[in-house]
């Protein structure tokens, strides 16, 4: 006989989980010891099998997994008396735990194999109810038997077929976004390392070329190392034609580890396509790197040299300009949690020290990091003794209450299926049912004894196919063959379609509320040109290092973007140029940004930064006018005052931090002490207070959040004190979050209703109703008309989704980036000027013109009159205005950011703001101002126009610029399409209108 042939059967139990796996080998020669079958059980639907063995697929019905496999000799194999066996098809299936029902079908299948058992042929398909899943796969060899060469690769195509049998609810709108896509590389001039000189890429849709391929040139040392690759291909230059470019890098080579040499093999000089250099440094006893240079300007380099310690871990790591920065594996301290191993302890001088503690797993099991106060806070992952996570804590300080979420339940295949979050009121239990490919969610907020439902749905690939959210809206979504987003349908029956070539580049984008843009890339992957459904085309022109350096849009000027022209500055950018805009960017010795300059209007703006010699932090920032300020640190690196450099005045003296890093407590200059409260269970904030002599002359209480953590109450007292206003919000919300109702107490009620999508259909405090299909432009997000006061009030856009005419509004202008070049509303007209890199320079507005330095500083000329603000970070806003004394405002903000009480040097209250949630000034008693009268109007005493969420309003026209888009407070929407879906998963998300999800 031929001996022992192996087990026939391996029974495994998992006693933990409560499975069973048995595995059934062959045990006939030449597939002896071949895994035949395998199959998953829960423990109580296994049964011992007569004989032992496992039986087909269909008999085993109560099997969670099961996977058969058949082996053959392989007929080309000729040699005589020598077996060549191969898994000639493999099909594995998967069940629900619960119904038994099978969720997925995988069929592994060799289609061609050679004499050396290279497979020159495969498939992969996978079935499940959302569709049938092929990727194939065929293969070229050109077998040397003489230099025993046996699998030199020559050509290989991956064909992704266009997916079939789509579930009825998949929303692919035409079969052309999935048609079969093909990718081929070929593999030619082999080097005597037997690796491709050249590896040519390129795609295919059914039979016609599809994307830009690329050719990689790659030229070996005598030992096989590549010294230089070259990568060749079409790009777009500025004239609009398509060339060939060819971007290079060079690697040369260390035997000692320091210095190059001609039969060296470690990595040691790299030089980019543009002739950067980099240097590493090795340890050729270990390999370890033990020194980095990376080129700042001719001869000057930033280094990084690297320590070890005697069992060659990470040890220290110094970079010119920073403190060291030691690393120290050592015995768990006291502090450790059950279960550590080791802790591994950083330190730096100037920088929050900290540790890590692991178990012998390897696993993370407390991080721990020096506060303010030099006392350590933790955040904690606890797991179970099967290795699933039980609880992740919430920062926390030692031997205080510690709070998070706890995963209090997993299902026999360790999915989670219950989670306990706390929250500031009660917790949040979210309970998950898995059934075949959908989840069930049940989420109880136990604050406010609220329960909703939803559900997801994934196919086999993880995707996610649909959602139903809380209202019972469904999102769809589909793929094609190659797993990309084609379809995302939003619970309004609402499609955005995209398109892709062969390699996977997105080549146009349907989108119905802003038309049909297309797109063009380089072989490199790099955007170069979009056409837009307003007949707009943005170009782009980049480097041979991938970066922009002409931007050419319809009916603008040139935007220009220059790189490496600044001392110490190679590879980052010196100048942006466009639009009678420049910027131009000076580096330090170490690289650093160490100034900008903004010129434009004959304006001349520079900011300068100042960096510490010993800790490589920011110590200080100077404003285009000359204003230096100054920033102090504690020893562990945390910032502790903001003051002015030359007079030496505190504007903030910072006090006390919270457990996540929020600033709790401080001082500011004018003699008022700040005091701010967050929850422990989340962080969110709870009270914040402004006080003079220990008297509030500003206190917000967030006085009640729902267990889902949505504000519900909030009680203001703000004012001088003898002349204060006081009165409570209250606010109420849908099962999507989305805010119903806002109630100042004796005051007003406001209440807001939505369609499915989140598209308001009234807003008392503005219009009745809000109409979405009576209109001659717009797409189906965008509002047509409002029913105001009894009036229709109708509103017209562009084809790319921007409004162009409304209500007040005569008409407005916008760029390629879809930012307002000219807004006419209420008979006021506005116009803007964005720099190069698209943000505001000039504004006009009237006889008003504001020139602006980023968010920092802005300057302002009325006629004769110029007034400068410089914005000293949250803290304040300092102004001086021709002929009047400078003059400071504090500014006291609430937790979105928004500045409501503004006082002056001696803590006097000169200004009081109030907002609603969508951002409309109110008074600052609560009590809504008259309707066309819903202004800041305080200018004169606040000293900015900066209001809601500190984004600056366009008082006169009741508008708030928010840099990306325009925001409408009164009527609670963008002017504009947001580009960018912020939670696809989310059926609020895909509105590209709504501010926030109308959760405010």
């Amino acid at each position: 006989g031929r001996g022992f042939m192996g087990f026939k059967s391996i029974i495994e139990k998992d006693v933990s989980r409560g499975l069973v796996t048995q595995s059934d080998f062959k045990q006939v020669f030449p597939y002896q010891g071949k895994l035949e079958r395998q199959a998953t059980f829960a423990v109580n639907d296994y049964n011992v099998r007569s004989y032992n063995l496992l039986q087909s697929a269909s008999l085993e019905a109560n099997a969670l997994s099961y996977s058969s496999t058949d082996w053959q000799d392989n007929l080309n194999h000729t040699i005589s008396g020598v077996y060549n066996v191969y898994p000639r098809s493999t099909t594995q299936l998967t069940r629900d735990l619960d119904s038994k029902s099978v969720v997925t079908s995988t069929n592994k299948t060799i289609i061609g194999i050679d004499e050396y058992a290279n497979v020159t042929a495969n498939s992969v398909e996978i079935n499940d109810d959302w569709g049938v899943y092929t990727t194939s796969q065929t293969s070229t060899y050109q077998n040397d038997k003489s230099s025993w060469w046996l699998n030199k690769l020559t050509n290989k195509t991956v064909t992704k077929n266009a997916i079939k049998e789509r579930n009825s609810n998949d929303p692919i709108t035409n079969v052309t976004l999935d048609q079969k896509t093909s990718n081929t590389t070929v593999y030619s001039q082999y080097h005597s390392s037997r690796q491709a000189g050249v590896v040519e890429i390129s795609g295919k849709i059914g039979s016609a070329i599809s994307g830009n391929g690329s050719t990689v040139t790659t030229a070996f040392n005598d030992y096989g190392l590549p010294h230089l690759v070259s990568q060749t291909t079409k790009v777009r230059n500025s004239s609009g034609s398509w060339v060939d470019q060819t971007r290079t890098t060079s690697t040369t080579y260390s035997k000692n580890g320091i210095s190059e040499a001609s039969d060296g093999y470690f990595p040691h000089k790299q030089i980019n396509a543009k002739g950067h250099i980099s240097y590493t440094n090795v340890n050729p006893a270990t390999g370890q790197v033990t020194q980095t240079r990376q080129q700042l300007s001719g001869s000057n380099y930033q280094v990084t040299n690297y320590g070890y310690d005697d069992y060659n871990r990470p040890y220290s790591v110094q970079t010119a300009g920073m403190p060291i920065q030691y690393s120290a594996v050592q015995t768990p301290d006291t502090q450790a949690p059950e279960h550590a191993a080791l802790q591994v302890l950083k330190v730096a001088a100037g920088q929050p020290a900290q540790k890590i503690y692991i178990d012998k797993l390897g696993r993370t099991l407390r991080t721990a990091v020096q506060g303010f106060d030099s006392d350590w806070i933790f955040s904690d992952v606890v797991y179970n003794s099967v290795g699933y996570k039980t609880f992740e804590s919430v920062p926390h300080k030692e031997h205080a209450s510690v709070f998070g979420t706890f995963y209090t339940a997993h299902d026999t295949l360790g999915r989670v299926t219950e989670k306990v979050t706390n929250q500031h009121c009660g917790d949040m239990t979210t309970n998950y049912e898995y059934s075949e490919l959908a989840t069930g969610i049940t989420v109880y907020d136990s604050c406010y004894g609220i329960t909703l439902d939803m559900s997801r749905t994934y196919n086999s690939l993880k995707q996610l196919m649909q959602t139903t959210d809380a209202n019972n809206g469904i999102t769809r979504y589909s793929y094609n063959g190659q797993g990309l987003p084609i379809v995302i349908q939003d619970a309004n029956g609402n499609n955005i379609v995209a398109m892709y070539n062969a390699l996977g580049q997105k080549v146009q984008v349907n989108d119905p509320n802003q038309g049909i843009t297309n797109f063009q890339y380089n072989g490199f992957g790099e955007l170069q040109h979009e056409s837009r459904a307003d007949n707009k085309t943005i170009s782009y022109v980049t480097d041979v290092l991938g970066r922009v350096t002409r931007r050419t849009a319809t009916g603008e000027n040139t935007l220009t973007y220059s790189y490496d022209g600044a001392t110490y500055g190679l590879g980052q950018l010196n100048q942006a140029a466009g639009n009678g805009v420049t910027k131009n960017y000076a580096y330090d010795s170490r690289g650093r940004p160490s100034s900008q300059t903004i010129i434009g209007s004959g304006k001349s703006y520079t900011t300068i930064t100042f960096y510490d010699s010993n800790y490589g932090r920011v110590k200080g920032l100077r404003y285009p006018n000359n204003l230096t300020l100054e920033y102090i640190y504690n020893d562990a690196g945390y910032q502790t005052q903001v003051k002015n450099a030359a007079s030496g005045y505190v504007f903030k003296t910072i006090i006390e931090h919270d457990v996540f890093g929020n600033i709790s407590q401080g001082t500011l200059g004018n003699g008022l002490s700040e005091n701010t409260a967050y929850s422990l269970k989340n962080g969110q904030m709870t009270l914040k207070t402004i006080a003079k002599n220990n008297s509030n002359i500003m206190s917000i209480n967030y006085s009640a959040y729902d267990g889902f953590g949505n504000l519900k109450a909030v009680d203001i007292t703000s004012g001088s004190i003898g002349n204060q206003h006081n009165f409570s919000e209250s606010y109420s919300y849908d099962a999507l979050h989305r805010l119903e109702s806002n109630a100042v107490n004796g005051i007003t009620t406001i209440d807001y209703s939505y369609d499915a999508v989140g598209n308001l259909l009234s807003k008392s405090d503005y219009a009745s109703q809000y109409d979405y299909t009576n209109g001659a432009t717009g797409g189906p997000n965008a509002v047509k008309r409002v029913l105001r006061n009894g009036s229709w009030k109708v509103f017209s856009y562009d084809a790319r989704g921007n409004m162009t005419r409304g209500d007040g509004l005569t008409s407005a202008s916008y760029n390629a980036m879809d930012k307002p070049t000219q807004i006419i509303k209420n008979g006021k007209t506005l116009t803007f000027t964005y720099g190069p890199q698209h943000m505001r320079f000039k504004q006009v507005n009237g006889s008003v013109t504001t020139f602006y330095s980023d968010k920092l500083y802005e300057e302002e000329i009325d006629g004769t009159k110029t007034t400068w603000r410089a914005y000293i970070d949250d803290i304040a806003v300092i102004s001086q205005t021709t002929g009047v004394s400078a003059s400071i405002r504090y500014t006291h903000r609430d937790r979105l950011g928004s500045a409501r009480v503004f006082t002056d040097h001696n803590g006097q209250v000169e200004a009081e703001r109030n907002f609603d949630p969508f951002g409309k000034p109110r008074l600052a008693s609560g009590g809504l101002k008259a309707f066309g009268d819903s202004k800041l109007g305080d200018m004169a005493d606040a000293k900015t126009r900066r209001g809601f969420t500190d984004h600056e309003h366009l008082d006169n026209v009741e508008l708030i610029h928010m840099n990306g888009r325009v925001y409408d407070y009164n009527l609670g929407r963008f002017m504009s399409v947001d580009p960018v879906i912020q939670s696809p998963t989310n059926s609020q998300s895909i509105n590209p209108y709504s501010y926030i999800m109308n959760n405010p």
